[in-house]
C-alpha cells in the first residue's frame, strides 16, 4: 500500500493533546450547533409566521370581528417562539 511517515504522525499528537486546544475546540463545535439549531429554529418561526398570517387572512375575510383574536394569537406564538431562541 502507501507508504506511512510515522515521523509527522508523532509530531503531530502533542498538538492535538494540548488541553487548550481542544477545550476550545469543544466549545466552538457546541457554539455552532447552538447558531446552527437558532438559524433552523428561526426559519421555523418565520415559515410559521406567515402560514398564520394566510391563516388570519382567510379568518378575516370571513368574520371581521376576528381581527382582534387573530392578532392577539400571532403575537402569542411570536413572542413564546422568541422566547426560545437563544
Amino acid at each position: 500500500m502507501f507508504p506511512q511517515n510515522t515521523q509527522n504522525q508523532t509530531d503531530v499528537t502533542p498538538q492535538l493533546a494540548n488541553p487548550f486546544q481542544l477545550e476550545v475546540a469543544k466549545a466552538l463545535s457546541k457554539d455552532m450547533a447552538v447558531l446552527q439549531k437558532n438559524q433552523i429554529l428561526t426559519a421555523d418561526i418565520l415559515n410559521k409566521l406567515g402560514e398564520l398570517s394566510k391563516l388570519e387572512a382567510e379568518i378575516v375575510s370571513k368574520n371581521s370581528n376576528a381581527k382582534e383574536r387573530t392578532d392577539f394569537i400571532i403575537k402569542m406564538f411570536t413572542l413564546v417562539a422568541s422566547g426560545r431562541i437563544k
